[in-house]
């Protein structure tokens, strides 16, 4: 069974990917959005093992977090649905 990381943990290793990403002049948004998209993990470089870390969160749960964030919506608001 895999060990899923918590929201505060998924945060901080996506905030180490997009540090990682701009440290190699890449657009973190267009690079973590080719991911999402297409489940390629080499639109994330290895660098700074930024790689293996995207890897390690579930693109369904980054996708539920990023639109909870956007939307300004909290898992508890969702829960009972």
């Amino acid at each position: 069974m895999q060990n899923i990381p918590s929201e505060r943990e998924r945060k901080e290793l996506l905030q180490k990917i997009c540090d990682a990403l701009i440290e190699k002049n890449y657009d973190p948004i267009r690079q973590i959005r080719g991911y999402l998209l297409s489940d390629d993990p080499t639109y994330i470089p290895d660098y700074k093992n930024a790689r293996a870390a995207i890897t390690e969160i579930d693109r369904e749960i980054l996708l539920d977090d990023l639109l909870r964030a956007y939307l300004g919506i909290s898992k508890e608001d969702t829960s009972a649905l």
